[in-house]
């Protein structure tokens, strides 16, 4: 996956900055893929936006979400004609509010995952009465989860006909399969819901919830940034996305997912079809997936990647209790 990172020199980002933007800059820094711009008027970012070329469309969510209440997240900001993007050397970039005074979350604690719950259910609340229709066509994905699982089965059907097997290949296989068939079953009741009008909720997701876009200010309020990744989806997306990122690395613990959940619920009350959709995007995590081809496909299959595949079903297995938790709650 290319970055999208800036990768011109300070030099010039103050002048692209300058002859832009209503701003004298005074310094710069680069942090990670974007600059950090110390200007007259206040700090921002300027960032890569290859990923940003509807930047109008984003900047219209997070005004709506502000006006909602969920203040929590940066501004874009416009050029001096009101442009969104600005091109420099055939590449787009675009600048933002820079948050003073915050923090990445510590991936390696889940001390702050109640809060991150919270904070979600607020953002995606500010979307009660948001119309689909508003949203691009190439960011609605709701359709994208049932042609996921279909593609994986057709996978798994060419794997064992015609590959051969590494270590503990059938195995493997055979857990693979268990939990497609588990995602699958789950998604059909939860759409069964969705027939009844009773089905999972659907809003802007945000897409990317790792712990590089999640941050903490003094007073261990949560912050979202950077919603390059936003889609039109079941919000049960994020949360299944925010719980495999930051789960498997504490061992799957029920009670601190059972809270997490509940933080999120006393904000933004789950569907009993909600923990059935949820249990369905668990069980069958892209990246799950995204490996076992690495492992089939490897021509070498060198020692760290079967170990990597080894260690990865290991802490999969884990989460089966909570799976089986999640299915029959709803």
């Amino acid at each position: 996956m290319l970055r999208a990172d800036v990768t011109i020199e300070p030099s010039e980002v103050q002048v692209l900055v300058e002859n832009h933007y209503p701003f004298r800059v005074t310094r710069l820094e680069k942090v990670r893929a974007a600059y950090r711009v110390e200007t007259d008027q206040g700090v921002y970012a300027l960032k890569n936006a290859r990923k940003m070329k509807d930047l109008g469309y984003i900047a219209e969510v997070v005004e709506h979400v502000k006006k909602k209440g969920f203040t929590r997240l940066p501004a874009p900001i416009p050029t001096k004609d009101g442009q969104w993007l600005v091109t420099y050397r055939d590449h787009l970039y675009c600048m933002e509010e820079w948050l003073q005074h915050v923090e990445e979350v510590s991936p390696k604690r889940h001390d702050w995952l109640g809060s991150a719950a919270g904070a979600l259910a607020q953002y995606h609340a500010c979307f009660k009465r948001y119309r689909r229709s508003r949203c691009p066509s190439g960011r609605q994905e709701r359709s994208w989860w049932p042609r996921f699982l279909m593609a994986q089965w057709h996978w798994l059907r060419d794997i064992r006909t015609g590959w051969a097997s590494p270590v503990n290949g059938m195995e493997h296989l055979s857990f693979l399969q268990y939990r497609l068939q588990l995602a699958w079953q789950s998604w059909e009741r939860a759409e069964k819901w969705r027939r009844s009008g009773d089905g999972p909720i659907e809003v802007l997701c945000h897409g990317s919830l790792h712990h590089e876009n999640i941050l903490t200010d003094g007073k261990k309020q949560v912050w979202l940034i950077d919603y390059e990744r936003m889609a039109w989806d079941d919000r049960v997306r994020d949360l299944a996305q925010l719980m495999q990122y930051h789960f498997p690395r504490h061992g799957w613990p029920e009670q601190e997912m059972s809270r997490f959940l509940e933080s999120y619920h006393k904000e933004y009350p789950l569907r009993a079809s909600e923990y059935v959709a949820l249990c369905s995007r668990m069980a069958v995590p892209p990246k799950l997936f995204r490996l076992a081809r690495n492992v089939w496909f490897s021509s070498g299959r060198y020692p760290s990647l079967l170990r990597r595949w080894d260690d990865t079903i290991r802490t999969e297995k884990r989460k089966d209790p909570y799976l089986a938790y999640l299915y029959h709650r709803g």
